[in-house]
């Protein structure tokens, strides 16, 4: 009888401690509930874009201006830098200030060109008509679209064979070479510049030209000239660079399959 009220007593003692545990962990659950639900939500936190702030603007390099007739006709120039290491763009617009002797304005022209990452290219603008002749030249960049290009490498196009010859007949000169297509692509539109710039005048530019080629395959040659209708002088620095556009899709030529040579016999 005894043994049986022990058990009786056991059982009750275990009962209450169960239930106490049972109380608190209930009692704490819903604290805990209550406190998260009457908290004000936190505001979202504003993640900048990652490249935007850290973006370097394409640099002027220099720009200048050339009369290749007495007709009022003129080439204009300018060197531009991209500092950014990964990122280029697949179009800027640009627009070339021609101011007069008297400080005048006399013409703006506008065009838009591409710039690989960690590279410095030319604009060129042939055989512009102006009315008379400027005194100097300022290039300005408006827009910039900027685009990621890594890792992807533009190796490939060099120049070979180039050579600058001078007409006394004709009274041309003409700056000629081979330029190489040794890339993985076939592309649609590759430029040749070229700048001559002068070492007696303090290494000072005094001609630029520029030709374009389409449909260019891989591993082919390609000859090119560029003319200038006068003499140019002798013992001129020569900077001629090749550029293709790398990020345009409509700049490669697709290629739908080789096609299979075989020999048959009779």
């Amino acid at each position: 009888m005894r043994a049986m009220e022990a058990r009786t007593q056991k059982q009750i003692i275990v009962g209450l401690v169960s239930l106490i545990v049972f109380a608190t962990f209930f009692s704490g659950v819903v604290f805990l509930f209550r406190a998260k639900t009457s908290s004000p939500p936190r505001e979202p936190i504003a993640t900048p874009t990652p490249f935007v702030s850290v973006l370097k603007d394409i640099e002027v390099e220099f720009s200048d201006v050339f009369e290749i007739r007495k007709e009022g006709t003129f080439d204009a120039v300018a060197l531009v830098k991209n500092p950014n290491l990964e990122y280029g763009a697949p179009q800027f617009l640009y627009e070339f200030i021609f101011t007069g002797q008297n400080g005048a304005e006399l013409a703006r022209v506008e065009g838009k060109a591409f710039i690989l990452p960690k590279t410095s290219r030319y604009v060129i603008e042939p055989a512009l008509k102006l009315l008379a002749k400027p005194a100097s030249v300022a290039f300005k960049i408006k827009k910039v679209e900027w685009q990621l290009l890594d890792p992807f490498s533009p190796l490939g196009l060099s120049l070979k064979d180039t050579n600058l010859g001078r007409d006394e007949t004709q009274g041309v000169s003409r700056f000629s070479g081979v330029v190489q297509n040794r890339s993985s692509y076939n592309l649609k539109n590759v430029e040749v510049h070229v700048v001559l710039s002068d070492p007696a005048n303090g290494g000072k530019p005094i001609a630029a030209g520029r030709t374009d080629m389409q449909d260019f395959l891989r591993d082919t040659d390609r000859f090119f000239t560029i003319q200038w209708p006068y003499i140019l002088p002798a013992n001129l620095k020569i900077d001629a660079r090749t550029e293709s556009n790398f990020f345009e899709n409509s700049n490669f030529i697709r290629e739908y399959g080789k096609p299979e040579k075989f020999e048959k016999y009779y």
